[in-house]
């Protein structure tokens, strides 16, 4: 066969897979929508009852495309995108510009509650979280981009039986004081060992 047909063919079928690796998951990770710029994102924690987060909503505002977390003291401000539906035979990669902190930037797993009948836009208070990816934890004074993967660490059986019941995956952003995110995006990539 003919060098040139080989490299060509080969080049075709590295398309589609790079397509799938850049489409971003994610809806408004640049904090750029015009009518919310939160919208895509879980701001709202009031549901917990837990008084350190009933008021975080408050502690997070859009300035020129960029979310800013005010930290209210010891336990720190979060924020979290919407669920993103999980698919098995993909490893799941999240960039960003991140700047502040100290922080924990991980991918937490969810499954529906029992109690809770499915539907396409689940609340994160219809979720049960059963998996926590390896955490990014840093601080930075200036914007560092980041990456984190998901599984990100060698699979125990553990792990693998906790990722097989894991329906929803999320980016969960914590800062133990101020700090900024910007630019997320959330793709995946096929990957064999993480068919369950």
């Amino acid at each position: 066969m003919n060098p040139a047909r080989i490299i060509l063919a080969a080049a075709l079928l590295a398309v589609p897979l790079l397509a799938a690796e850049e489409k971003n998951l994610l809806q408004n990770g640049a904090f750029d929508d015009q009518k919310n710029p939160l919208a895509g994102w879980t701001t709202d924690y009031a549901w917990t009852k837990n008084s350190h987060y009933v008021g975080n909503k408050d502690r997070i505002t859009v300035n020129a495309g960029v979310a800013h977390m005010k930290s209210p003291g010891a336990a720190g401000v979060k924020l979290e995108c919407i669920p993103i539906p999980f698919e098995p035979g993909f490893r799941y990669k999240a960039t960003f510009k991140v700047k502040g902190g100290p922080y924990r930037i991980y991918f937490s797993g969810y499954k529906w509650r029992p109690d809770v009948q499915p539907h396409p836009n689940p609340e994160p208070e219809e979720l049960r979280l059963i998996y926590k990816s390896k955490a990014l934890a840093a601080s930075s004074n200036s914007w560092d981009t980041e990456s984190i993967t998901l599984p990100g660490v060698k699979l125990s059986a553990a792990a693998k039986n906790h990722l097989k019941q894991v329906q929803f995956l999320t980016l969960y952003v914590w800062m133990l004081r101020d700090g900024q995110i910007d630019n997320v995006s959330i793709t995946r990539i096929p990957d064999p060992e993480m068919k369950f």
